[in-house]
């Protein structure tokens, strides 16, 4: 794990790996140029105990760390932790007994995603995959629908890795642009891979508010996106209707995140910039062929499908503010968002532009 003044969380995460069973474990604690005692803390814990190994590095550098923890590791299987992370209780047990006796290339855990908001308050959500362990190159492309979907393929923190596999392959996480640049070059020739029910693995994110528009966070999804596509020409995929659903949603659901992100930007944006850079997203060619894609799945949505699919600038806008009053103020809005969204088809249909075949006839057009 790579450490930047971590000094608050740093004990809970090194001891929910230390409790594991009966399980010979190295904990490499990476320091990144902490200043608030982390240092010292990492280094009286490797003086207690002969499992931990502390080093430091001068820059603050997460990535570089852990490439560097990743270089003193020595198991068989290695596992990215962040500084904040930690194990249910027998979680680690479970995830490597399924590991070694099924010889699993890749285990992956459920995870509770742990969102910690600027005010305190905390929001946790689940996500696992129940499938079996694959035994074949084509029964786990089969399951990586549902990885993509439940969001478990995201990031590369809680997974079991083979550790020599990470060696031949030469990645670095300082190298590439991001965590699913890693997890796409770390499973594009796996076969055996599993997912340990039972193993619950904390993966805790700090929501932050908005800096800047989305002008830095869209090429990264449009990124994200492309690489995806890649791996499933790749695999011959492009052609599996499961698979590429879960693609098109995870790009479309990004780009409803950037459009929230440039709105909550409108302080430092001027009306016709914040639009503009709107209209570019909802116009770029990947997010018309996702929308046209899941144009039978325009439900999952909700109200947000049929401005997207009409490049509705203010539509996207009102809906996204919509959203985010939804999910600060907890109210029980499920039943009106559904009608909201019956309500807004039906007024563009009374203009000729909301119809579901007519929208589907114009993206066509427009793809074509």
């Amino acid at each position: 794990m790579a450490v930047h003044d971590a000094r608050v969380h740093l004990c809970r995460a090194v001891e929910s790996v230390l409790a594991a069973d009966a399980v010979a474990v190295q904990v490499v604690i990476v320091d990144c140029a902490s200043n608030d005692g982390t240092a010292a803390l990492a280094a009286r814990m490797a003086e207690r105990d002969i499992r931990i190994d502390a080093i430091r590095i001068d820059v603050p550098d997460p990535a570089s760390g852990l490439d560097r923890g990743l270089k003193i590791a020595r198991g068989t299987y290695c596992m990215v932790m962040g500084q904040d992370d930690w194990f249910a209780s027998h979680g680690l047990t479970r995830l490597r007994m399924l590991a070694e006796t099924s010889d699993l290339e890749l285990c992956v855990p459920e995870l509770s995603v742990d969102i910690i908001r600027t005010s305190g308050e905390r929001t946790s959500i689940k996500r696992r995959v129940d499938a079996p362990a694959s035994k074949s190159a084509g029964e786990f492309h089969r399951r990586m629908s549902a990885m993509i979907e439940s969001g478990v393929f995201d990031s590369v923190r809680g997974k079991l890795l083979r550790r020599d596999r990470v060696e031949e392959l030469g990645l670095s996480l300082a190298e590439l642009s991001g965590d699913l640049d890693f997890m796409v070059a770390y499973v594009e020739s796996l076969e055996r891979v599993g997912f340990a029910s039972g193993s619950c693995y904390h993966l805790t994110l700090h929501a932050r508010p908005p800096q800047g528009s989305a002008a830095s966070r869209y090429p990264r999804c449009l990124r994200d996106h492309e690489l995806l596509l890649g791996l499933a020409g790749k695999w011959e995929m492009l052609d599996n209707r499961e698979f590429m659903t879960a693609v098109h949603r995870r790009y479309l659901s990004g780009i409803i995140a950037c459009i929230e992100q440039t709105c909550a930007s409108g302080a430092r944006l001027c009306a016709p910039e914040r639009n503009a850079r709107i209209r570019y997203m909802l116009e770029e060619r990947a997010t018309r062929e996702s929308i046209l894609a899941l144009h039978d799945r325009n439900r999952d949505f909700g109200f947000m499908y049929v401005p997207l699919a009409r490049s509705n600038v203010s539509a996207c806008c009102m809906g996204v503010r919509l959203v985010s009053f939804m999910r600060s103020s907890r109210l029980p809005l499920a039943p009106v968002l559904r009608d909201a969204n019956v309500a807004w088809e039906s007024a563009l249909c009374a203009i000729g532009e909301g119809s579901p075949d007519g929208c589907k006839s114009y993206l066509e057009g427009d793809r074509a």
